[in-house]
């Protein structure tokens, strides 16, 4: 497919003042800060004769946004190709391969499309707006879902899946976060942006980029796919929600490993036994592992789900995992309670003790710093568990290494971890936060600290310092720069150094670096205990910055050039700063936006 070639610069007006801003780099709806006023302002956010007001959701490859169809005047979805695809011309081809196929599809039980268009050299398409949850989050909230209530689900994707088979395509990324479920229970299947047109009823995909749990067996051998796949994916969607876990463990994306574990999956069953046995006989002859030991049609499928649920009953069993046993649990026998405890203390005494060695080893046990009331199982040293402290010292390695998205994922992964305390995830989240910012991410830098802020919501107030970590979040999340007076002028504690550092990097990224610059500076001086040497590395990094702040510093007050000589002098020292420049993300772009000035100006002079 064709694509239009690159648009030429784009200027929008500040909304403080009349000056015209060049907004060429900057992707929809993103803030960009007038260099004369300072006010904030929202670019690109007019696409066609829709407008977008906020975002709504970030996707791997995508972003979508709450508009405004100014035609009809009606709230609607606007999806447009995330940032770092717009120019992959793979990414734009299936997104436009999404907007076509989803079109096709008209079914109560799959999104509508409303349009599709290009503004600003972007794909985009209009859809209907659902504010509903998502199945996924329904999942993380309450655990193990009723039988009787996923199979009133399943009949419902199971014939939207039906309709995108009618017009030709398969879906191939059926997964929990992929189906919305609105209030009055009604339940919609979204994100057809991996789908396939079939040959056949046939398609084979040039890569695999679909969840590991739910991605079919065929697809990670590159094989033929059909709508098999597409149950496969919808069966092992319908095992997490029933069992309240994935249907195994291993989170590689090794193909090998993930093969293996797709062939010793326990049936539903044995994991969840108060599923019925013909609900689990359904379940599992959808996640087969050869797709012709699969039902053969979507109609089988509805059917057998039909049948389940009449099997049923009016009710059907309280699952281990739902909130109701969860509160059982909790008000269990106190008896109960003892004998587990002391079950677990003397399993762990067997397994420390070493009577051939002088002194016992013993788990380092979980403190707090002597300077700040912080839990300190955020730092790998307090933990046992090796896994986990390979998997810190892993993300802090990529932070040596410069490799700030590798980072950003990872301590992302560990912020995800239920095995942690909230207290550890979102002390993750905030390290991902600053991995971001030092990756030049800022988006992805806002919704880290935001995960943290969440983590710690309702923080009580006998936890200071946890109240701080939530709010250092809270105001990391925020669009509006922060104030310098929100960092502590001499942090010793390591909380406080790594809500400077932040705070620091943020006001960097929203070109206010002349404020950022005292923050790095208290950074690099700040007196921490010996075993937070690890923060050395954020350390040495705050000197980057200044470095930097040292060479924008030089470049501030420059003349506006008389001629075309002067003009070009400029040009080649700004060239020359940009290349001295070490440090991602906005000042290597300013001094690119005031290259893009003086080019406009030599030719207005020449």
């Amino acid at each position: 497919m064709s694509h239009p070639p690159e648009e030429p610069p784009t200027y929008e007006p500040c909304e403080g003042c009349t000056e015209l801003l060049d907004v060429t780099s900057f992707g929809p709806f993103e803030t960009a800060i007038c260099p004369h006023c300072s006010v904030e302002t929202h670019v690109k956010r007019n696409f066609g004769t829709y407008r977008l007001e906020q975002r709504f959701a970030v996707g791997g490859m995508s972003i979508i946004f709450v508009g405004h169809d100014t035609t009809l005047d009606r709230k609607v979805a606007i999806k447009v190709l995330n940032e770092e695809y717009c120019n992959d011309e793979t990414r734009i081809q299936a997104f436009e391969n999404e907007a076509r196929l989803t079109a096709q599809v008209s079914h109560p039980n799959v999104v509508k499309v409303y349009a599709v268009g290009r503004a600003y050299g972007r794909f985009y398409l209009v859809m209907e707006l659902l504010e509903d949850r998502s199945f996924e989050r329904i999942m993380s909230k309450r655990g193990a879902i009723p039988e009787k209530e996923v199979l009133e689900i399943a009949t419902q994707v199971a014939s939207g899946l039906q309709a995108a088979k009618k017009a030709g395509m398969i879906h191939r990324d059926v997964k929990p976060g992929n189906i919305l479920i609105e209030k009055e229970g009604r339940a919609r299947l979204v994100d057809f942006g991996l789908a396939l047109i079939t040959q056949d009823g046939h398609a084979q995909a040039e890569e695999v980029w679909a969840t590991p749990f739910y991605v079919p067996p065929e697809a990670l051998e590159r094989g033929i796919e059909d709508f098999r796949s597409d149950i496969y994916a919808f069966g092992a969607t319908l095992y997490h929600a029933l069992a309240g876990r994935p249907p195994f463990e291993t989170t590689s994306t090794s193909n090998s490993l993930l093969r293996k574990a797709k062939q010793t999956i326990p049936r539903l069953c044995q994991v969840a036994d108060w599923v019925t046995p013909s609900t689990g006989e359904v379940i599992d002859r959808m996640m087969a592992y050869k797709p012709e030991h699969r039902w053969s049609s979507y109609n089988e499928v509805i059917q057998a789900l039909e049948n389940a649920h009449r099997n049923i009953g009016q009710t059907s069993p309280t699952p281990v995992h739902s909130e109701t046993r969860r509160k059982r649990r909790k008000s269990g026998s106190s008896i109960g309670i003892i004998l587990a405890l002391g079950l677990i203390v003397l399993t762990t005494t067997l397994a420390l003790w070493k009577p051939w060695e002088k002194s016992p080893t013993t788990t380092p046990p979980i403190t707090t710093d002597n300077s700040e009331n912080l839990p300190t199982i955020f730092d790998p040293t307090a933990s046992a568990d090796p896994h986990l402290i390979k998997a810190w010292q892993s993300a802090r390695h990529a932070i040596d290494q410069n490799d700030f998205k590798k980072a950003t994922q990872r301590f992302r992964d560990l912020s995800k971890n239920q095995t942690l305390p909230n207290a550890s995830r979102a002390w993750a989240a905030l390290e991902g936060a600053a991995a971001a910012f030092l990756n030049g991410s800022p988006r992805k830098a806002r919704d880290l600290a935001g995960q943290a802020a969440t983590l710690l919501k309702g923080t009580h107030q006998k936890e200071p310092d946890l109240k701080k970590l939530h709010n250092t979040g809270k105001l990391l999340h925020h669009i509006q720069p922060p104030s310098p007076q929100d960092a502590p002028k001499k942090p010793k504690t390591i909380l406080n150094a790594m809500r400077t550092f932040t705070i620091a990097l943020k006001l960097w990224e929203q070109s206010r670096w002349e404020d950022a610059l005292p923050l790095f500076a208290s950074v690099r001086s700040a007196p921490l205990p010996e075993r937070f040497d690890w923060f050395h590395r954020y350390q040495a990094l705050a000197d980057t910055y200044l470095a930097d702040g040292q060479i924008l510093s030089s470049l501030k007050n420059l003349p506006q050039p008389k001629n075309i000589a002067e003009a070009s002098a400029q040009f080649d020292q700004l060239n020359a700063a940009r290349k001295s420049i070490q440090t991602k993300g906005r000042a290597s772009y300013n001094l690119r936006a005031r290259q893009d000035r003086l080019i406009r100006l030599r030719k207005n002079l020449e």
